[in-house]
């Protein structure tokens, strides 16, 4: 704990628990950040958990009530408030993985993921021929793929082969499949195929 004091005036300073509280003429005050001058210390853009005070308010320790007088927040100033931890103020991102399915068919796909654990929930409708692409916060899901196999009127019966991460499953006709556990990030790739082998 430090104390310093001004030999011949009513105004004295105390330092305590880092913060200076000085007294004139019986009334303490002391300096805080100045809310409206608080920012998010950002990286390319990206929240780093840390906060930044660009300016300080002066304020009456006994009410909390600005008196109105503000300094600028300088490492050599004794009231200065160095860069803190806010992850509330500033949350850092989530991080996310990515989901990728492809449906190489002719046919409607859809795609049902639920994380594992949570009440997140998430539903994509694949149309013939394309693809879509999901950013998804890293962790562990539950697939469920449905596609509705129109059968040609003559030849082979058809069915989908479905591979997920290196996993292949073939869905029968207007069937679905359930993969179980599957983690980010999750590549997933439909095609038709006459294979009757489950």
């Amino acid at each position: 704990m430090r104390y310093r004091s001004l030999i011949k005036s009513s105004l004295h300073d105390i330092r305590c628990c880092d913060e200076i509280v000085t007294v004139v003429d019986g009334v303490s005050t002391a300096w805080r950040a100045l809310p409206s001058s608080v920012s998010c210390v950002q990286v390319d853009d990206v929240n780093t958990g840390y906060a930044h005070v660009l300016t300080l308010e002066q304020y009456n320790s006994a009410t909390s009530v600005a008196t109105g007088l503000t300094k600028a927040n300088l490492p050599s100033d004794p009231d200065y408030i160095a860069d803190y931890v806010s992850t509330f103020s500033c949350p850092l991102p989530i991080p996310t993985g990515n989901l990728y399915a492809i449906n190489n068919s002719n046919l409607d796909m859809s795609l049902n993921f639920f994380k594992v654990g949570t009440a997140d929930y998430n539903h994509r409708d694949i149309t013939p021929n394309h693809s879509v692409s999901v950013d998804l916060p890293f962790g562990t899901y539950d697939v469920t793929i449905l596609c509705n196999v129109v059968q040609p009127p003559s030849g082979p019966t058809l069915h989908m082969q479905c591979n997920i991460n290196g996993v292949t499953k073939i869905i029968n006709n207007g069937s679905t499949f359930h993969f179980s556990s599957v983690t980010l990030p999750i590549d997933i790739n439909v095609h038709p195929t006459i294979s009757s082998t489950n």
